[in-house]
């Protein structure tokens, strides 16, 4: 499903921007499924098991290095 929205986005993104960043789309492709399946799962088990706040802030910094990493290339 998320590629099918940034697929038929990208039309729009070109004509708004005049530009698409490839990256930008390989940089979802991680980011999107790792903050819905991972980030999200663990935000709600908070609520039982309070520790679990530092695993998701672990788990937040680790895609933040991949996607600081992604924005480096040229």
């Amino acid at each position: 499903m998320q590629w099918v929205i940034t697929v038929a986005l990208s039309p729009l993104t070109l004509l708004l921007f005049g530009q698409m960043s490839l990256l930008g789309l390989i940089a979802n492709a991680f980011a999107v499924p790792w903050v819905t399946l991972v980030v999200t799962s663990i935000g709600l088990f908070v609520v039982l098991v309070p520790w679990l706040w530092q695993v998701a802030a672990l788990t937040c910094q680790w895609l933040m290095g991949l996607l600081h990493y992604l924005a480096a290339l040229p």
